[in-house]
């Protein structure tokens, strides 16, 4: 197919069509779009990114992600603890994952890592930074989508993204209130009454916190206790 010719994008008017793209495509993901700045970097840049990122044309390092993937989930979550920070890593790194199909679906068969533009999109409030390593034929249909003139591939969604992590599945059983004196009193073998009756089906906590939905049943089973599902669970 014969493409018709069309005039190279003004360099000016690069970093304000990219911004305006990716910040829309982000705003799929974050619950809140930080404001982004955009300008060229070098190539030796560009590969610093790249550490922990995708094989183009996005890189992000692994710091990064993982400060990606904390503004994803809202800001939920100890970045400290080492699976909530695996959880985050693995997030981050499906949002740059997938923002590189995207870019590569704007121009089918094109390499975008052939003499390619480098540029560096970062957030700063937010401290990630982006880098995209875009063909010129991309960056015109980048200005396109900024202009309203093409459509823009869905990212997909953050429970998908997240879909093969391992995450730890517990319950909320209650709670006693004690003073801090009480509590510097207790010896072995005081039993403390809690909130919540046995029975009583309680709410479920995912890595720790407690989830928007969904209930289960502790039950001793054998020499363990075993988690049974009352309501469905669910995670955002």
């Amino acid at each position: 197919m014969i493409r018709p010719w069309l005039p190279p994008p003004h360099q000016s008017e690069i970093p304000s069509a990219i911004i305006k793209v990716v910040g829309t495509w982000l705003s799929n993901w974050l619950s809140h779009v930080p404001e982004l700045v955009c300008d060229t970097c070098s190539a030796s840049q560009a590969s610093e990114a790249g550490i922990g990122g995708s094989a183009g044309p996005a890189f992000a390092s692994s710091d990064c992600l993982l400060n990606l993937g904390f503004a994803a989930l809202g800001g939920e979550g100890d970045i400290g603890h080492p699976r909530d920070r695996d959880l985050m890593i693995g997030l981050g790194r499906r949002i740059v994952t997938d923002l590189a199909s995207s870019i590569k679906r704007l121009v089918p068969g094109v390499n975008q890592l052939e003499t390619p533009q480098y540029w560096r999109l970062s957030a700063q409030h937010e401290n990630f930074v982006i880098v995209l390593a875009l063909s010129p034929d991309t960056l015109i249909e980048l200005r396109k989508l900024a202009a309203g003139k093409a459509r823009q591939a869905r990212p997909a969604s953050v429970l998908l993204a997240i879909s093969g992590e391992v995450v730890a599945l517990g319950g909320h059983l209650g709670y006693a209130d004690l003073t801090a004196g009480e509590l510097t009193t207790l010896e072995v073998g005081d039993v403390i009454a809690l909130s919540r009756p046995y029975a009583e089906p309680v709410p479920v906590t995912i890595n720790g916190f407690m989830a928007p939905g969904g209930h289960i049943k502790i039950s001793p089973a054998a020499a363990s206790l075993h988690l049974a599902v009352t309501a469905p669970i669910v995670l955002k």
